[in-house]
């Protein structure tokens, strides 16, 4: 199995991933991997794993002049080798196969059923559990350098559980607060920027936003993890006073945020900073969630005002989701962004599309959220060029929109005809969405929709139930 590659390619992409992945999830000591990488004495495991979740973030042209003819080939070929050699027991270390789960759990993507992205997770979790990483006292008795990695580990597990949920990639935490007491992430933690050991080609400087960015996207983590606690059964017991107290501290989460983190006194964004609009998306994701769960609280209870003002709140926050979102694409930053952002579009598009079918929506409102949805799926498009996991997302909410008549055609004149009677959607808040206008025959179907445009047989096509899909991704845990 040729594990290096030739010419300087291995670097180039190592380089790739101390620069855009190794901030997000900062589990490797660079100084002990870069000794090891120097005297050929690494872990192929990890070296293969670390390959893979470089690829979306590598041109093309450095992956073809690795060998490959894409970024799909390239990466099932590194995830198949760190599987291999998972499967034969290479790697003896405890620790270096704890880091090489977590990376390639981060690969939304499956060329397995046994081997998909929550078998790694999950494998994750049971050996840091293992190692005693839930335990604040296991940490604290190892050597300092030692101790500030197990500790980054451990809350880029728990990161990572409370993002796959949210972003309903998975239905269940994996990790339960009550069930560690791990000390919390802070400064302290990170490695020093002085150490002799980090000087070499492939590794870029960590700096204070990367440091501050993880400490307080843990911080999130621990909110979505109360908010996903508030509602285990069901819309009915949803503790109102609890979802209240985390807003309010939400917000004072954001307002205490350091000067460093703070977006609105930025005035050139690149790959450097970028992390702030990171923190600030996966922050006004979860704010519209929490907001969403509000509305429809206030509503069972009756609290028509109470409704409407929480309502407003979530427009707000998913606008200024929307608004951070259009800023990393004017500024061509989608290629650097993390999957958990990415998956932001998602949230976002799936919101809008909830609001449009509702039905006391007025047309002009309806008309009002459909370049805005069309902006949407065009920048979860372009996500896709890089994510290939994001491209069955694309597919089904073509699929919704198509099926609703929500879609928009920016060519088309701007003066539309509102929806007559004969096209009444209906609520995801009711249960049902409208599988297709009145009268509409199944040929006028088969033309329009996406799944059958793109010459997907029928079975396909009856498999798949888009609606129900469409409310599990916002559903969040939670039973609406």
């Amino acid at each position: 199995m040729n594990l290096l590659m030739a010419g300087g390619n291995n670097d180039a992409l190592l380089q790739i991933y101390f620069e855009r992945v190794h901030p997000n999830a900062p589990i490797l000591q660079r100084a002990q991997f870069i000794s090891g990488y120097e005297q050929r004495t690494f872990s192929p495991f990890l070296l293969q794993s670390m390959l893979a979740n470089v690829v979306p973030y590598a041109s093309e042209l450095l992956i073809q002049d690795a060998g490959y003819s894409d970024r799909a080939t390239a990466q099932r070929s590194f995830f198949l080798k760190a599987k291999r050699l998972y499967d034969f027991g290479h790697e003896k270390s405890q620790l270096r196969l704890l880091q090489g789960c977590i990376m390639l759990s981060s690969l939304s993507f499956s060329y397995s059923v046994e081997y998909d992205f929550h078998f790694w997770f999950n494998n994750a979790v049971r050996i840091a559990t293992q190692m005693g990483l839930h335990r604040d006292f296991t940490i604290e008795v190892t050597p300092n350098l030692e101790r500030t990695l197990l500790r980054r580990i451990w809350w880029v597990l728990y990161y990572r559980d409370k993002t796959l949920v949210v972003s309903k990639l998975q239905n269940l935490q994996r990790i339960h607060d009550s069930d560690f007491d791990t000390a919390p992430l802070n400064m302290a933690d990170f490695e020093p920027e002085d150490d002799d050991g980090l000087v070499h080609s492939v590794l870029s400087k960590s700096t204070n936003i990367h440091k501050l960015y993880l400490v307080h996207a843990c911080q999130i983590a621990v909110m979505i993890s109360r908010f996903l606690s508030l509602l285990p059964r069901g819309i009915k017991e949803f503790d109102l006073q609890a979802a209240q107290c985390l807003e309010a501290d939400l917000l004072r989460w954001r307002t205490t945020l350091p000067t460093e983190l703070r977006a609105d006194i930025v005035y050139e964004w690149s790959a450097a900073n970028v992390w702030i609009l990171v923190l600030a998306g996966i922050s006004y994701r979860f704010q519209s969630l929490l907001y969403r769960a509000l509305v429809e609280q206030y509503r069972v209870q009756n609290h028509d005002l109470s409704a409407l003002h929480a309502l407003n709140k979530q427009e707000a926050a998913m606008f200024e989701l929307g608004t951070i979102l259009r800023r990393i694409v004017l500024h061509d930053l989608i290629q650097v962004c993390p999957l958990s952002l990415l998956t932001c579009i998602s949230t976002l598009l799936a919101l809008r599309i909830e609001m449009a079918l509702k039905p006391d929506i007025s047309p002009n409102r309806k008309l009002r959220l459909q370049p805005q949805m069309y902006e949407d799926l065009e920048h979860l498009k372009e996500c896709s060029r890089f994510w290939a996991s994001l491209k069955w997302p694309v597919k089904m909410f073509e699929v919704v929109l198509a099926r609703n008549d929500l879609t928009w055609n920016p060519a088309q004149s701007s003066v539309r005809q509102p929806p007559t009677d004969q096209t009444v959607p209906t609520s995801m808040h009711n249960g049902q969405f409208v599988s297709h206008t009145a009268g509409q025959d199944n040929h006028a179907l088969s033309t329009h929709d996406p799944l059958l445009a793109d010459g997907l047989d029928a079975s396909f096509y009856e498999d798949r139930d888009t609606e129900s899909w469409l409310r599990e991704l916002l559903s969040c845990g939670f039973a609406v």
